[in-house]
């Protein structure tokens, strides 16, 4: 028995009435979008009272394996640490002024 085999048929998509609603959301969008600008707070921003650079110093502190402290690179006592600091910190706030 021999079937006939129908032929097939191709699918057509109409999308004219697609593009339509496209341009109608398109311009629709475009009408209801406003482009204005929005008003923002004024800013009275601060003015710098001068231009010097003002060198920051930094301190190393590093103990090593044996319990060896140094600071900046100078073996201190654990008892004259805080002293050290102390110092270190003055001088800095000394050469500045």
């Amino acid at each position: 028995m021999e079937f006939k085999s129908r032929p097939k048929r191709k699918v057509f998509l109409n999308i004219t009435s697609l593009i339509d609603v496209l341009f109608l959301l398109l311009i629709f969008l475009m009408v209801s979008t406003t482009f204005l600008e929005q008003p923002g707070i004024k800013l009275e921003l601060p003015e710098a009272q001068s231009a010097a650079v003002i060198e920051q110093k930094e301190f190393v502190l590093l103990v090593n394996k044996e319990g060896t402290i140094f600071l900046n690179e100078t073996e201190v006592d654990i008892e004259k640490l805080e002293e050290k600091i102390t110092e270190a910190c003055l001088r800095l706030i000394d050469n500045k002024n």
